[in-house]
């Protein structure tokens, strides 16, 4: 399930954060959104800044699987 941590406009534009569903080692691809945030690469949860992973976390919007592999590294 994929849910929104926010409100949504119709035709709103929804953006996915790749990073929070993939904990896979060595998966990464290019990013090529041009968002002024881009993080040019994208990766798993793991190799996202701390801060951002702490955000994330705090949001609630990282799936279960995720926080058990962070509690195993």
């Amino acid at each position: 399930m994929i849910s929104g941590y926010k409100g949504y406009q119709i035709d709103a534009e929804i953006t996915f954060g790749y990073s929070t569903f993939m904990d896979e080692n060595g998966w990464e691809m290019d990013c090529n959104c041009e968002s002024k945030n881009c993080r040019k690469r994208i990766k798993g949860f793991k190799y996202l800044p701390k801060e951002i992973q702490q955000r994330y976390l705090t949001l609630g919007i990282v799936p279960e699987f995720i926080i058990k592999e962070l509690k195993n590294d």
